[in-house]
């Protein structure tokens, strides 16, 4: 019986081995980037007649998966004349890339006239989407003179 006893002492103490843990935290961080890009600065209309049409590739990119807010924002709310700002010529402004889909009215004279859509995060969004703004005169111009307006494309993290 001593034997035994022994034997299973012997046992128990060789499998009792010694244990430790540790552990390791990893992490990283990724900066937030939203950027409009592949936009032509520049459009110019062939006619300034209701119809015409002008037309702009653009890339919206924005890797924050709460979503972005885009924009459109038009600085002076139509094609304004540069000798008399109240002769203006009214347009729509028509952005389309994957899930964002905004229109502007510049119709207006109102300055900073803007539109906005929240959009959801995406792996199509944080890759960067392709897609199109077109341009409408909704009306002939008028007068004589030069006609502009600056219309700005935002994209802002959520």
């Amino acid at each position: 019986m001593k034997t035994v006893l022994i034997s299973a002492a012997i046992a128990l103490t060789l499998s009792a081995t010694a244990h430790a843990s540790s552990s390791l935290n990893l992490n990283g961080q990724v900066d937030s980037v939203c950027t409009v890009s592949n936009l032509t600065n520049s459009q110019t209309f062939s006619s300034l007649s209701s119809g015409a049409t002008a037309m702009s590739d653009v890339t919206l990119l924005c890797n924050d998966a709460d979503g972005a807010t885009v924009s459109l924002t038009s600085a002076e709310g139509n094609l304004q004349n540069t000798d008399n700002e109240n002769r203006g010529i009214d347009y729509k402004a028509s952005l389309t890339a994957g899930a964002v889909a905004l229109q502007l009215m510049a119709d207006t004279g109102e300055n900073e006239k803007r539109v906005s859509v929240d959009v959801d995060g995406s792996e199509e969004l944080a890759r960067g989407v392709n897609g199109q703004i077109q341009l409408e005169l909704l009306e002939d111009a008028l007068y004589a003179g030069t006609y502009s307006d600056t219309l700005q494309i935002a994209i802002t993290a959520r």
